[in-house]
């Protein structure tokens, strides 16, 4: 760790002891973990240094020093000092917790390394005081527990005391049990230790014994060894069926045999779940690079179908282009036969009265004329039917780009929103897969977060679900929706097509139908004395192929708040030329035509009927519709009464 911490805020020097405290009731909670399984300790706030197996004194001895480095940041150095106060106040030094072996507790008196000792340790109690019942025949003495209860008065350690008896009674005899572990050992050589200092050991009983002379009173006491055990006594046979013969250096060599298998178990453990969680780690880099693959096609075929689209529309407005330029040609063509026969018809109207040949060169003209008339009327007629053919095809197609737009935007939405949840889902997935095989059974800090993550994971399926079902809904719900739409604002368009306009505001207005007042008024006054008539019906058609002409586009592109518009390019050749040879207000007819075929057909350019408010001047909403159908409905109620 460096001198200073680059990842960890700093405090102030005043807010060092208000830290401290904060610190070391984590600490005291068990928030920060300092022991280790072996009993070891380690320091929590250090958790890039190599060593975390300190002994009790020496992680004391790091804490302290660390907080009072004056090289250290101000946050270290209070988390050190809390953890040094807890050390000292709550943690005491408890021996044999060290990273070393275990030691040995020192065997007393006669104990040696090659010495055979009983194992499980057991001490031989003599000379407990019977009495004699005559009416029995038998001797009664001091049981189990109150020979347990007498040797603990003495500071002595047993687990349990057998008292022996046999078919004449107490045998004035026992045996003393005392732990397995070398805590045992060390209590059974005490015992020993205890009655040799009271020169009551087994030393001294046999001596006695053996001299004839009387014992002292209380009992005699040693550990059980080789001769105990061989003896042919109810003692021996106890012993022979409790224990067995064991050194110290034996037991000692088999206790460290067991640890080392039991650290090396422990390493193989290690090294297997380390093994696991490579491999783990392993299969989520393959999700991770399955998904990032998916991710990559799936742009590639929305990107594909995309371009198709693209395509299929480009080829549709081909075929509208190419068709609505065959129908404004031959509109054109009929118009211009339309007005030379009429010119012509006038002619002969005027030179009727000069003769008779005349008159009768008249009147083939006139039915020539009138054929012909009858030939165009048919055209017309028929021009009539294709022009709403092709209507009904240009809103068809219209319908139909609105619907596949609709239809993309609410694919892309819904395979935006599945691929985050499919996402989130496979890290869940993930995150309990390593939460599984990192030792979560036993653990019950990641049992807990395991149970979290898998409620996650099913709140995560859910709610994908849910999001499934509720987009079928809302697709089914918008086509109903826009269908009833349509089919009302089509009912309306016809309704106020069967209807004189009148005062009314609400009305049906054909979109990009060109005024023709503004050409009659400036080629009356431009030619008072000539045909003006005859020039303006022309000139009139002739603008009126013009906004129609799909090769035609005089508009450019601005920003208006922020977002790109459309409008009318002043610089236009075509519309300065008209500008300059008849006027603004010319100019402005044809402006606004253009404008309301771009917005309302630019595809067909050609009128289509659209609800409109002539009061406000913009296109009437159903809403306001069905307000001016309800009062028209009252005044004809209020007519009639």
């Amino acid at each position: 760790m460096g001198s200073s911490s680059d990842e960890e805020g700093e405090i102030s020097e005043s807010d060092i002891d208000e830290c401290v405290e904060n610190i070391y009731s984590e600490l005291k909670s068990g928030k920060h973990l300092i022991k280790n399984y072996d009993g070891t300790f380690r320091c929590p706030f250090c958790k890039g240094k190599k060593k975390q197996d300190y002994r009790h004194k020496d992680l004391l001895q790091h804490a302290t020093g660390v907080g009072a480095s004056s090289n250290r940041g101000t946050e270290e150095k209070a988390k050190h000092q809390a953890l040094g106060k807890f050390l000292k106040e709550e943690v005491p030094d408890e021996p044999g917790h060290s990273n070393e072996q275990k030691e040995l507790p020192k065997p007393l008196t006669m104990s040696k390394s090659d010495d055979l000792l009983v194992f499980p340790w057991m001490g031989i109690i003599v000379n407990i005081e019977t009495d004699y019942i005559r009416k029995d025949g038998k001797y009664v003495g001091l049981g189990s527990t109150q020979l347990k209860d007498e040797l603990e008065k003495e500071k002595l350690r047993p687990v349990k005391v057998h008292a022996k008896w046999n078919h004449q009674g107490h045998t004035g005899k026992a045996v003393v049990d005392f732990h397995k572990d070398w805590t045992g050992h060390h209590d059974a050589m005490s015992f020993e230790k205890h009655y040799a200092e009271l020169h009551r050991g087994k030393k001294q009983w046999f001596h006695e014994k053996r001299s004839g002379r009387s014992h002292k009173k209380g009992f005699y006491g040693w550990v059980a060894r080789l001769d105990d055990y061989e003896a042919e006594d109810i003692i021996g046979k106890h012993l022979r069926q409790n224990g067995d013969l064991k050194t110290v250096a034996d037991l000692a060599q088999e206790q460290e045999r067991r640890k080392q298998m039991l650290v090396q178990d422990l390493a193989n453990e290690i090294d297997n779940k380390n093994r696991r969680i490579e491999s783990h780690e392993e299969k989520l880099k393959e999700m991770e690079y399955q998904k990032n693959e998916l991710d990559k096609k799936l742009a590639l075929q929305d990107e594909a179908h995309r371009k198709e689209l693209k395509k299929e529309r480009q080829r549709q407005a081909d075929n509208w282009t190419q068709l609505m330029e065959e129908r404004n040609r031959h509109k054109a063509t009929l118009d211009l036969e339309r007005d030379r026969l009429e010119r012509r018809h006038r002619e002969l109207e005027r030179l009727e009265a000069h003769n008779d040949a005349e008159k009768k060169k008249l009147e083939e003209e006139k039915r020539k004329n009138a054929l012909k008339n009858s030939s165009l009327e048919k055209a017309s007629l028929e021009q009539k039917i294709v022009d709403g053919e092709v209507k009904k095809l240009m809103e068809h197609h219209k319908i139909e780009q609105e619907r596949l737009a609709n239809v993309i935007r609410k694919q892309q939405k819904e395979l935006n929103e599945k691929q985050t949840l499919e996402v989130e889902i496979q890290k869940l997935k993930g995150e309990l897969v390593m939460m599984k095989h990192m030792g979560g059974e036993n653990n019950s800090e990641v049992c807990e977060k395991m149970k979290l993550v898998t409620e996650e994971l099913q709140e995560k399926e859910n709610e994908m679900e849910s999001l499934e079902e509720l987009n079928s809904v809302l697709v089914s719900k918008e086509r109903e929706t826009n269908d009833e739409l349509q089919a009302a604002r089509k009912e309306a368009i016809q309704y106020f097509k069967d209807q004189t306009h009148g005062r009314a505001h609400i009305g049906v207005k054909r979109m990009g139908v060109l005024d023709e007042q503004p050409f009659y008024r400036a080629v009356k006054a431009k030619l008072p004395n000539e045909d003006w008539q005859l020039k303006a019906s022309e000139l009139c058609s002739l603008w009126d192929a013009h906004t129609r002409d799909p090769a035609w586009h005089p508009f450019k592109t601005v920003s208006i708040d922020g977002k790109d518009r459309e409008v009318i390019d002043e610089n236009d050749e075509k519309f300065k030329e008209l500008r300059d040879e008849y006027g603004d207000e010319v100019c402005k007819a044809v402006e606004t035509a253009m404008l309301e075929l771009n917005d309302y057909n630019p595809s067909g350019r050609y009128p289509v009927p659209a609800l409109w408010h002539f009061k406000e001047g913009r296109q009437a909403s159903l809403q306001e519709v069905i307000h001016h159908f309800v009062k028209q409905n009252k005044t004809k109620k209020r007519k009639r009464t």
